[in-house]
């Protein structure tokens, strides 16, 4: 029994990974109608100059923020520059993100280099935790609350009154979102 719940554990630790890795596709797909398959780059990028930044610096915290600001900064940079312009044409989307999956994998591997890169458990998160008689990693169960606790934010901001903006203004950008809800300021 001890097996299968620890199996379940693990299983949901990776799903709430593949949850928060889609996310960000299915949030965007859905508020702005831009089809952008290069999240799984952006997440590449994010995670080599967090590894980056901790070589520099030994600060786990200072690395993730850093390499979510630089994900940030890439994604918007991306749709205004080439994406914007493609707004009506999924298909062009498709080809044009799909070209930049490509295009960040060599530019990955010709600044990182092919070999693994890891940056190490935090000593608070290194432990295990005892649930009952189960022992679980920390750190996957705290990849399980973050999961939950986005899932959870994102339900509630789409039942808001911001997050049924984009329904009353399907083919817009995101701009609306801070519309009021009659659609003007």
């Amino acid at each position: 029994m001890e097996f299968i719940a620890i199996q379940l554990l693990n299983g949901l630790s990776w799903a709430m990974l593949l949850f928060l890795f889609t996310s960000g596709f299915t949030l965007i797909f859905g508020l702005m109608k831009l089809i952008n398959l290069t999240h799984g780059s952006y997440y590449l990028f994010g995670a080599y100059v967090g590894v980056t930044c901790f070589a520099l610096t030994r600060s786990f915290i200072l690395s993730i923020i850093v390499g979510g600001i630089s994900i940030g900064i890439l994604g918007m940079l991306m749709q205004r520059i080439l994406l914007k312009r493609y707004e009506e044409s999924h298909d062009t989307q498709v080809l044009l993100t799909f070209g930049f999956i490509l295009f960040f994998s060599d530019l990955a591997l010709t600044v990182w280099g092919g070999e693994p890169k890891t940056i190490p458990i935090p000593h608070l998160l290194e432990r295990s935790i005892t649930l009952g008689t189960l022992i679980f990693p920390a750190y996957r169960l705290l990849i399980i609350v973050v999961g939950l606790l986005t899932a959870t934010l994102l339900w509630w901001f789409l039942k808001s009154k911001y997050g049924r903006i984009p329904t009353k203004h399907p083919f817009g950008n995101c701009i609306k979102l801070f519309l009021g809800p009659r659609g003007h300021t």
